[in-house]
């Protein structure tokens, strides 16, 4: 399967377009008949993109993928996995929600559903490819110093040179010094004192919070999460990713220490 199987559909508004044009531009929904009052007017421009997809009948199409306007899709990952099933058959490919909250009222059809700095999540994925992320205008630059666009470029740099291995969690043990080493490769490197337990490290730091936000909200997610330390100096050593080179089938990502001038 090639990319040029797929036909992806992306889902924006009028009111949402201004600030989410450097992701991607689409036509407007207000002239799009609405009735069913008791939902939401953002569920049109879902209905219209599906139904506009499908209108093109366009030829050679084994697979649709519909998104919003703050989504990006990592594609050679999306159509590595999509290969592995039967195009003639119907399926949703998907992931539940992160918040258990999000999951009852949604039947298990969204995803990303959470806030702030999402650090913690993209340093602890598990061993599969990464295919999407979305509600970017949810999370902060996910690399500092940086605004969410540019954030967004670097990290695809790495995504570029290798998207297969995008993410994936890696720990080693240096022995002589006593440290323990956990690799996002593509994104970050954190350097933690002593031997830390492996459970630990595959569990999510909790820098981000829920989608739901009030006081009253409690943040249940689907995943095992730790605390991340308040202080600074409690924190492990971070490494973000300065650049990438691909050169005759090998990858050399590098590693720059970032300090926020406290510790």
């Amino acid at each position: 399967m090639r990319r040029h199987h797929l036909l992806f559909s992306i889902a924006s508004s009028s009111n949402s377009f201004p600030r989410r044009s450097s992701y991607i531009r689409l036509c407007d929904t207000r002239l799009f008949p609405y009735t069913f009052k008791s939902s939401l007017r953002s569920a049109i421009r879902v209905a219209r993109v599906v139904k506009e997809a499908v209108d093109r009948n366009e030829t050679g199409i084994r697979w649709f993928v519909f998104g919003d306007d703050d989504t990006v899709f990592v594609v050679d990952n999306l159509v590595e996995v999509l290969s592995k099933y039967d195009h003639d058959k119907w399926y949703y490919v998907g992931s539940s929600s992160e918040s258990y909250e999000q999951n009852v009222k949604y039947s298990c059809l969204i995803e990303v559903d959470v806030r702030g700095n999402v650090f913690g999540m993209l340093t602890a994925q598990p061993l599969s490819p990464l295919l999407s992320l979305h509600h970017l205008d949810a999370m902060e630059p996910i690399f500092p110093n940086m605004d969410k666009t540019r954030a967004l470029e670097h990290f695809f740099k790495a995504v570029t040179a290798d998207s297969s291995r995008i993410l994936l969690q890696t720990v080693c043990y240096e022995n002589f010094n006593s440290l323990t080493v956990s690799v996002a490769w593509g994104y970050a490197i954190q350097v933690y004192e002593g031997n830390q337990l492996l459970p630990d490290l595959l569990s999510l730091p909790k820098t981000f919070s829920s989608w739901k936000r009030g006081t009253r909200v409690e943040a249940n997610f689907m995943f095992n999460t730790r605390e991340y330390p308040r202080n600074a100096c409690e924190r492990p050593l971070v490494f973000y990713l300065e650049s990438v080179v691909s050169d005759n089938n090998v990858v050399w990502s590098n590693y720059t220490r970032h300090s926020d001038g406290k510790c």
